[in-house]
């Protein structure tokens, strides 16, 4: 897939009584082929080949399109601490994941997971559910998702305390939120994972 189209060989029906090509003739034209570009077999036909001398009589074969062959590798990426484990892919991580693809085909959708959720340098990620627009739903290819060692989680400046009544489960992390995106928990501000902590009044 995705390689130019080859010249199509044919072996003609060597000379007998009444038959086949005569010494020192031959054929103008080419062969061609069905058209089509995704994985799958096409008839190669007679296409242009001709000799008015000869009524060819043409046995068809198929061409084949293999799937090519790709690993797909998650670009090394960094996020802030956030108690979890996803990463929200870019336009431009999708881009570094497709660099390999045939012309024209792009990476829709990708999955980043980080292996652990707290604040360092070279920690893991893996990378899974990708999604190839390719016209044949992906079929084209056979794909290896490979992730990275390379990628970090740098410390949040500020977590806020979310959790209801005046007491709570400090280690809960569903009390603990980014300061300034409260609709989402998990930030619990243990270890060296926060800079900065915001508890409102009342709370013990």
């Amino acid at each position: 897939y995705g390689e130019s189209n080859p010249t199509y060989g044919y072996t003609s029906e060597a000379s007998s009584s009444g038959r086949g090509l005569v010494s020192g003739d031959s054929f103008t034209g080419a062969l061609s082929r069905t058209t089509g570009e995704n994985v799958g077999n096409y008839a190669i036909n007679v296409g242009t080949l001709a000799n008015s001398n000869y009524s060819i009589n043409y046995v068809t074969d198929n061409f084949a399109i293999t799937p090519k062959s790709i690993t797909l590798t998650a670009p090394t990426v960094t996020k802030a601490y956030d108690g979890l484990l996803s990463y929200t892919v870019t336009s431009t991580d999708r881009t570094a994941i497709g660099s390999g693809l045939v012309l024209g085909n792009t990476i829709t959708s990708a999955v980043i997971t980080y292996a652990n959720k707290n604040v360092g340098t070279g920690k893991e990620v893996t990378l899974s559910d990708v999604i190839i627009s390719d016209g044949n739903n992906g079929n084209n290819y056979n794909v290896t998702l490979a992730g990275n060692s390379s990628s970090s989680i740098t410390r949040q400046s500020s977590v806020t305390w979310i959790g209801a009544g005046s007491t709570g489960d400090w280690f809960n992390p569903a009390n603990w939120a980014v300061t300034g995106n409260l609709g989402v928990s998990g930030a619990v501000p243990d270890l060296s994972n926060v800079s900065a902590v915001v508890i409102g009044s009342g709370k013990t």
